[in-house]
């Protein structure tokens, strides 16, 4: 407990932080020689409860850092023991599988990082593509119904990722699958200078409630309700 104390004419003030409230006591308790100074008392009191407690945290510390060094000596030992009745061949079958194991945990974090670097270099190479274009009605739409469509992904190229994205059961430069994508006449809604009454992102036309659909009936669908599919998770089927 943390006290705060000023001088007061009665005695002097202290502030209780639990209590949130302040309590004059004065100067003394009792009389004469016998009399004891109240501050000299609470600070010793405050200063004996502080030396405990320091106490009991270190006693704490010790007594784990020793259950602690017990269990690694037991660990040890058993090891020991089992090292000392295994074989040469047996020794040398379990470092491998340790040693496969570590190691498909390793290549395991390595692929997912590897993924999440290339999904974000795709997003990357695919914002940048379709912001290019001023006419674009809605990037972030046009976007999720171009990955729906083209499958855009990475590929190694003598060394080097390149975007490539499915069209028309052709794998292109992802830049250039777009350009024809996005000319088609299926996706002319897409443009703000070819949008359609009721054609654009909220238009009147009714919403799809299917959450999978053939590519053809995809197709055939106007813009907004496109839009809607892909914006609910809908997936596309051969």
């Amino acid at each position: 407990m943390t006290l705060e104390q000023t001088e007061t004419p009665a005695g002097f003030k202290i502030f209780h932080p639990t209590l949130k409230t302040e309590v004059v006591l004065p100067e003394k308790i009792g009389e004469g020689e016998s009399a004891i100074e109240t501050k000299g008392l609470i600070e010793a009191i405050i200063g004996k409860s502080r030396a405990e407690h320091r106490g009991e945290l270190t006693r704490k510390i010790q007594e784990y850092e020793t259950r602690l060094g017990d269990y690694e000596e037991t660990k040890r030992r058993l090891e020991e023991l089992e090292t000392a009745n295994m074989t040469a061949a047996q020794k040398a079958q379990r470092d491998a599988e340790r040693t496969a194991n570590e190691t498909k945990k390793w290549q395991t974090q390595a692929q997912e990082l590897q993924n999440a670097l290339h999904s974000e270099r795709l997003d990357n190479a695919l914002y940048k593509m379709v912001g290019s274009n001023p006419e674009i009605f809605n990037a972030d739409q046009t976007m999720k119904l171009f990955k729906a469509e083209a499958a855009p992904r990475l590929i190694d190229d003598n060394g080097n990722l390149k975007p490539v994205a499915v069209l028309d059961g052709q794998e292109l430069d992802m830049s250039e699958a777009f350009k024809k994508w996005i000319a088609k006449e299926t996706n002319a809604n897409l443009l703000k200078n070819k949008l359609t009454p009721g054609g654009g992102s909220n238009g009147g036309q009714r919403q799809t409630a299917r959450n999978s659909m053939s590519k053809a009936d995809f197709d055939a669908l106007p813009a907004n309700e496109r839009f809607a599919f892909i914006n609910g998770d809908g997936k596309l089927t051969a």
